[in-house]
């Protein structure tokens, strides 16, 4: 898969209306450049962040006040996290816009696709706890005790996934573990194989004739909306503090508010009105595999309005 990934992913002609802004708005380009942002980031926070709960907090701190540009480097690593979620939606969105299931890598690209994108939400939450401060510990909280709602298998699958009952130093290595090494070697290998399969899909041949121009014409436009892309994240990170670090972690006094992960906060507003068993598991599961086969059903209008109420529920939480 390596071969045929690096033999495939600059081929020497590319279909001209591939090139089109209009037609791509460069999100894949963008999600794979936000993507390399993050590995090279992260391995940056890697030396110096120590996964132990007595260390990790005063690991953070330090990054934050002390390592040179270590601020810099924590906000545009959770920056380009987050983004990434938001510009893979999108990325979605446009591909059921144009409606191109007309082949079988296409159809085999859309699920891997979707799930790159689920997986998302698990490399941002596998990542939440690791500042181990007050809000992150008690985010993750919050979203791990849905896990015991899982009819017969809750309470042994929580253990499994996150090493104990309580979140404590098991939870914070597995969390480091799945963040550092685990799901990017599964990001990575279905990242691979979404490129290959994107040629092998452009391969196929359709009755009406597409032009085709030499791969050198994408470089230029990739150069610019990469120099744009990096400039904008730069100076976001410079600017701004988006992800405060609050005081230390504690079990034993819980914040007046208790706030889950921005991308799960259509859950938690879920969880107010219906029990956890439909808002924690079933919708979720139900959002997953309606993703999966959406190709099947094809109706824009559908995914909308499921959207739409999940942004919602989002905001509204948020906004709380």
């Amino acid at each position: 898969m390596v071969k045929k990934f690096l033999t495939h992913i600059r081929p020497r002609f590319i279909y001209s209306d591939a090139i089109k802004i209009s037609n791509t708005f460069g999100l894949g380009g963008i999600l794979t450049l936000l993507y390399v942002i993050l590995i090279i980031s992260g391995i940056l926070l890697m030396f110096f962040y120590i996964p132990y709960p007595d260390y990790a907090y005063i690991s953070m701190k330090r990054i934050i006040n002390i390592i040179p540009y270590g601020k810099f480097l924590r906000n545009i690593h959770r920056l380009s996290g987050d983004l990434m979620i938001i510009f893979a939606f999108f990325h979605m969105l446009r591909v059921l816009l144009k409606k191109i299931f007309n082949n079988k890598y296409r159809i085999a690209n859309w699920k891997i696709g979707v799930i790159l994108f689920l997986l998302l939400f698990l490399f941002n939450f596998s990542g939440y706890l690791l500042p181990w401060d007050s809000v992150s510990y008690w985010g993750a909280t919050i979203v791990l005790n849905l896990i015991n709602h899982i009819p017969f298998i809750g309470n042994k699958l929580r253990i499994i996934l996150s090493g104990s009952k309580t979140i404590d130093s098991m939870t914070l290595m597995r969390f480091y573990t799945y963040h550092v090494v685990i799901l990017p070697i599964i990001f990575t290998f279905l990242l691979m194989n979404h490129f290959y399969l994107i040629r092998k899909a452009n391969g196929v041949k359709v009755e009406n004739k597409r032009e085709k121009v030499p791969v050198s014409k994408l470089y230029e436009r990739e150069i610019i909306v990469l120099l744009i892309i990096i400039t904008i994240l730069s100076l976001l990170s410079f600017s701004f503090n988006f992800y405060p670090l609050l005081e230390n972690a504690n079990s034993g006094a819980i914040p007046e508010i208790l706030k889950a992960p921005w991308y799960f906060a259509s859950i938690q507003f879920l969880l107010t009105y219906i029990p956890p068993i439909f808002a924690g598991i079933i919708i979720p599961l139900f959002y997953t595999f309606f993703l999966i086969y959406f190709y099947r059903i094809n109706k824009i209008y559908i995914f909308f309005a499921i959207n739409i109420v999940f942004t919602i529920c989002t905001l509204i939480e948020i906004l709380k």
